[in-house]
């Protein structure tokens, strides 16, 4: 049981760091006159970060963010 409660603790942290990531995307790309997949697309080449053809607003509407 304290193995499970320990995994579900990480879980919680990374969703939660998750959470902030998404919603400094989104305060990001409020601030601009970019589409939200043009932001974060930009963001990632600014990071590194590889992205292959994602549609942010597809996956968006799947998201229940905290609001």
């Amino acid at each position: 049981m304290k193995k499970l409660k320990k995994q579900l603790g990480e879980m919680d942290a990374f969703t939660q760091y998750i959470e902030v990531a998404l919603r400094h995307l989104e305060k990001g790309y409020n601030a601009t006159e970019m589409t939200n997949n043009q932001y974060v697309k930009a963001t990632a080449t600014e990071l590194g970060v590889n992205l292959h053809n994602i549609d942010i607003e597809n996956y968006k509407q799947k998201i229940i963010l905290r609001g």
